[in-house]
């Protein structure tokens, strides 16, 4: 860790935060780093070259999901008043609507679908209270809310989930490396955002998905 920490700082790279978990055959180190886009293939060069990598996948997370072209937003409208009705029983719904989807918009839509739940609890549930900083909103709304949902827990990384209901099916294991819980990246901003200024918001990032061999799935929660 301290060897690639030094290559990261070295290429014009800050590191924001790091993970170290088993896994096959090994470790999966996760690392969350801000600079330049361009840097990139050189850094990507320079740790995948060291004697202790056996492989290296990049992701540019800091870009919102865009909207795939001829995006139907109608399919996202038509799910949202079953999900109200049913919630938070809303898991299964949500898994077949993800499989329903085209593969270039999936992304997208339950990116934009999570967004809308966790802004309707948050008014449902939270709106009464306080604004609260980001620690403590973490604590008092996202923890709760989430857990009507999904077995979560908060530490230094940010919120931990070791059974998303998006990891490891057929569709997300032929797309392996790629995240697969962008209900959940929706579901936090939406709980985070929806009561703070539309200048400061939240921004959610999954910087460790099962689908990369990691034993759960870790958000990176900023503001």
């Amino acid at each position: 860790m301290l060897e690639v920490g030094r290559i990261v700082i070295e290429s014009g790279f800050a590191l924001l935060r790091q993970s170290l978990n088993e896994s096959d055959g090994g470790f999966l180190l996760t690392l969350t780093l801000r600079g330049p886009e361009t840097a990139l293939p050189e850094l990507e060069e320079r740790i995948a070259m060291h004697r202790l990598v056996r492989s290296i996948d990049f992701s540019v997370c800091e870009s919102a999901v865009e909207p795939p072209e001829e995006f139907d937003s109608t399919v996202i409208e038509k799910i949202l008043p079953k999900l109200a009705q049913t919630y938070p029983r809303i898991l299964p719904d949500l898994v077949s609507f993800s499989h329903s989807l085209p593969a270039n918009s999936r992304e997208y839509a339950m990116y934009h679908v999570g967004r809308r739940i966790g802004a309707w609890v948050y008014k449902r549930d939270f709106a009464l209270g306080a604004r609260l900083a980001l620690a403590d909103a973490m604590r008092h709304v996202v923890l709760p809310a989430a857990r009507q949902l999904v077995l979560v827990e908060l530490d230094i990384d940010g919120v931990r989930m070791a059974n998303s209901p998006f990891c490891g099916s057929a569709i997300e294991l032929a797309q392996r490396h790629r995240r697969g819980c962008h209900f959940f990246l929706g579901y936090f901003e939406g709980l985070l955002n929806a009561g703070r200024a539309a200048d400061r918001p939240v921004k959610v990032v999954e910087t460790i998905c099962r689908n990369s061999g990691a034993s759960q799935c870790v958000f990176a929660i900023t503001e």
